[in-house]
């Protein structure tokens, strides 16, 4: 069973437990235990005989306001989307380009322009294929992977990687390899109560984590605004509903035309007599050969599985019969 504990215990057993250059692993984007790697930042920036090394993706951070009227303008706004949700030291500390010397954040994705002021963020970039992103942590010596992960009572004894499982799914069998050799590798865990349980390959056994952090994790998840769906991209949505064959996979990605394409394909299958009525609307006697060959304007009797690299709110309101597999499978 994990050493369940309070973040500064888990932050005092890493340090007792790890040699004095601790790298630490991270999933990219909402996976990671801000909390926790704050409590740490903060001790190694005290603690000159000790090192840190972050690799990591997608660190996620507030805009911020501005000064003045812009200020006025988009700080309610900014309270409302992201709440009290914990902002990463080390993110405000390579934004001002002012990290304690003894730390370091390689990153192999950031959010586009975010940190063009921070020679050290370019100067520490990893240009790294994601599928490769697990294998290039572990050749730099990873001995600590911290995550936030899922509980549901409904499976006992399990713990879910939820949306962010990729890259530490990949190091898996990499860490198991190197502890058979001897060395320590810490797995840390933290449990948000929002964060959605996914089943399947992002579960693993509660024993698969050496520390668990007992402490209530409630926090605001960051979140991205949704952008309002125009009459353009409803129109690619409804045409495109008509190619997604019963039974198929469809991957959509995130944006307004995603979710475009997912409003049409709920109301094919919810409503569907309206659905065909607008598709008349549109004349689509063009295209018919086209959607008898590779998809359909009937209901869905098989199910969809519905590959997307964030989870879309849709895919967990699909109004499928019992008989459906409707299945929203993150990549």
């Amino acid at each position: 069973m994990p050493y369940s504990c309070s973040i500064e215990h888990a932050v005092d057993h890493v340090l007792a437990q790890l040699p004095e250059h601790i790298h630490l692993g991270m999933p990219l984007g909402l996976g990671k235990p801000n909390r926790f790697v704050n409590a740490l930042y903060q001790r190694i920036s005290q603690l000159p005989e000790r090192r840190l090394t972050i690799y990591t993706a997608l660190t996620l951070g507030r805009p911020t306001p501005g000064e003045g009227l812009q200020a006025r303008f988009l700080e309610p706004f900014l309270e409302r989307v992201f709440g009290d949700y914990p902002e990463l030291e080390f993110l405000a500390a390579l934004r001002r380009d002012k990290l304690p010397h003894n730390i370091r954040v390689q990153q192999f994705f950031m959010q586009p322009g975010s940190l063009l002021n921070s020679e050290s963020a370019q100067q520490d970039y990893v240009s790294s294929n994601y599928s490769h992103a697990a294998r290039d942590i572990n050749a730099n010596g990873l001995n600590l992977v911290a995550q936030l992960v899922s509980r549901d009572d409904q499976y006992p004894g399990k713990l879910s990687l939820s949306c962010n499982p990729d890259v530490t799914l990949d190091l898996l069998p990499m860490i198991a390899k190197r502890r058979a050799a001897g060395e320590t590798i810490l797995m840390l865990g933290q449990v948000h109560a929002d964060l959605p349980y996914m089943p399947g390959d992002s579960e693993l056994d509660v024993d698969a984590f050496d520390l668990l952090i007992n402490e209530d994790e409630r926090s605001t998840l960051f979140s991205t605004p949704n952008m309002p769906v125009g009459y353009q991209d409803h129109l690619i949505g409804l045409h495109a509903s008509t190619l997604v064959r019963d039974g198929g996979t469809l991957q959509i990605g995130i944006g307004s035309m995603g979710d475009a394409l997912t409003g049409a394909l709920l109301a094919r299958q919810a409503d569907n007599e309206t659905w065909r009525s607008l598709l008349a609307e549109l004349n689509m006697s063009n295209w018919q050969t086209l959607i008898d060959r590779e998809g359909g304007v009937q209901p869905f009797a098989s199910g969809l599985t519905v590959a997307a690299k964030c989870s879309l709110t849709a895919c967990w309101y699909w109004p499928m019969p019992a008989s459906c597999d409707a299945r929203c499978t993150p990549t």
